[in-house]
């Protein structure tokens, strides 16, 4: 977003002086379009560029959104009538952004206002708990509403369109052709759109079986535009009853524990001071000398954070290593009987992955995990296994970026090299980045709350010493406000492991007491002796 913010500052800029464009006029097809006016658009969204601070052009959820919105809508026609300019984005090195992306953007809008529970007005005006940015315009927020309503979220497509619709009425009974202050907004709106929006509310009310209003509705929206088409299909829904009985189909609301932990100081990792929350130096499995800093969070499950245990360079290294492999990493969740649409996504982020054997600071960072959890963490990129270890997976989530809630140990279509590994006993994650606002990791019934420090790591237990489930492992990433988070995975797995944490003494041994276990019997490993 970043690069395309600027990318499009500096084609809007060049476009007067590119030589591809220096002709009077561009033919397409029959029609001739001068270059007047091409100027003219680019004047216009210079306006639009240059009132927005670079620093916000792509850091802001709202921002973003218009960016892509942008280039979906207002560059689309120009594209349209100037071919010639596709030429131009590739010199500029201006990648198109696609209609997924915008939808993506929009979701990580509603997935912000669902866990931070900041209203529709606030976000409109661009104000997502205290960090602002540019304001919406009726048309986009008709965009969000219509999103929401195709994802299942009928209380937050109601709010929004309901919202949108308020906004094109009142620009509506103003002036004729009257200019907004607000430089993204689209003027006055046309019966066809605002016919859209009622028709549109009338579903939503469907939907959520209050069909009283939805009839009402679809009165007011045949009043105004007889054959719009979202009315003829909530006539239709009227008649079928998608939200038969008064069943909602509204999608399942954010748990208010989710809400809360998501939204703590930084400083408040749990919920209440145990006398196991406490700060020591744990020993190092290689070098006598070596302490690390431990802070345990928790002993059921067993979660602890380690600070300083990655340094900058490394990170860096990390990211130049994975940034030319990373892909989109979706996870779609599965349509039950009350799916309306296709944008539901477990996951946001893009990953990549990064093997030992691939370069030394994978393998140093990899022995580092080793060396702090006294666990085996062998992998050898090869296609058959057991391994001790996964690969590195680092990621990066943008704004809106998130994991919804899950357990790391239950796995399926797993790789040859892992199917015979076990589960995995124990997740290490490193944070790469801070994050200005939003990206903690929670864990809802244990009650913690961790905000990403970069250097630092998280390290929790996915089953006890006796190899039982921990549910209480259930934990998620919270949506990324202000800046991008970085993290970086390490799952260390059942084999090569079974020695390495025994069960403890008691059926109810704690992670401490095999801890006190392995370190009364083991012996320092040379450094060399890692594979």
């Amino acid at each position: 977003m970043a690069e395309l913010a600027a990318g499009e500052a500096s084609l809007l800029k060049a476009i007067d002086s590119d030589p591809l464009l220096d002709a009077t006029h561009v033919t397409v097809g029959a029609p001739t379009t001068s270059n007047t006016d091409l100027k003219r658009f680019a004047k216009t969204r210079l306006k639009v560029v240059g009132s927005t601070p670079e620093a916000n052009r792509a850091d802001h959820p709202n921002a973003a959104f218009l960016l892509l919105h942008a280039f979906l809508h207002k560059w689309q026609g120009t594209l349209q009538q100037t071919p010639e300019l596709h030429t131009v984005f590739s010199t500029h090195g201006v990648a198109l952004p696609s209609q997924e992306d915008m939808e993506g953007a929009i979701a990580g809008i509603l997935r912000l206002q669902r866990v931070y529970n900041i209203s529709t007005m606030d976000i409109y005006a661009g104000n997502y708990r205290g960090f602002t940015g540019p304001a919406l315009s009726p048309l986009t927020a008709f965009a969000i509403g219509r999103q929401a309503f195709s994802d299942g979220l009928l209380t937050n497509s109601v709010e929004w369109l309901q919202f949108a619709l308020n906004k094109m009425r009142s620009a509506a009974g103003k002036a004729k052709q009257e200019v907004t202050s607000n430089p993204e907004d689209d003027g006055v709106y046309n019966k066809f759109q605002i016919a859209n929006a009622i028709g549109l509310l009338g579903r939503a009310y469907a939907y959520k079986g209050d069909y009283q209003k939805a009839r009402e509705l679809y009165a007011e929206c045949k009043a105004l535009d007889g054959n719009n088409a979202e009315n003829a299909v909530l006539a239709h829904e009227l008649k079928t009853r998608p939200g038969k009985a008064g069943v909602s189909l509204e999608k399942e609301a954010i748990p208010r524990e989710m809400s809360e932990l998501c939204s703590r100081p930084k400083q408040q990792t749990v919920s209440k001071i145990q006398h196991f929350n406490r700060c020591r130096l744990k020993p190092s499995l290689f070098l006598p000398y070596v302490r690390y800093k431990e802070e345990i969070l928790s002993l059921e499950p067993y979660a602890s954070i380690f600070h300083e245990v990655i340094h900058d360079t490394e990170i860096e290294r990390l990211k130049a290593l994975v940034k030319g492999q990373m892909t989109r990493a979706n996870v779609e969740q599965g349509k039950g009987e009350g799916h309306v649409g296709a944008h539901s996504y477990v996951r946001t982020s893009d990953l990549g992955w990064l093997w030992d054997t691939g370069h030394p600071t994978v393998k140093t960072i990899s022995r580092r995990v080793q060396d702090i959890t006294w666990l085996n963490t062998h992998n050898y990129n090869a296609p058959v296994g057991p391994d001790s270890a996964e690969a590195l997976q680092v990621l990066n989530y943008g704004i809106g970026g998130h994991y919804n809630v899950h357990v790391d140990n239950l796995q399926s279509d797993l790789p040859l090299n892992l199917q015979q590994s076990g589960t995995r006993i124990v997740t290490f994650l490193f944070y790469l980045s801070d994050v200005d606002m939003g990206g903690y990791t929670v864990f809802p019934k244990a009650g913690i709350s961790v905000a990403p420090v970069k250097g630092t790591a998280l390290f929790w237990c996915n089953v006890n010493p006796a190899q039982e489930l921990q549910d209480r492992t259930l934990h998620a990433g919270c949506p990324v406000i202000k800046g991008h988070k970085w993290v970086a995975n390490k799952w260390i797995w059942t084999y090569g492991n079974e020695y390495r944490r025994p069960c403890g003494p008691y059926p109810n041994s704690t992670q401490l007491d095999t801890e006190d276990i392995t370190f009364s019997r083991r012996h320092y490993i040379p450094r060399d002796s890692f594979p």
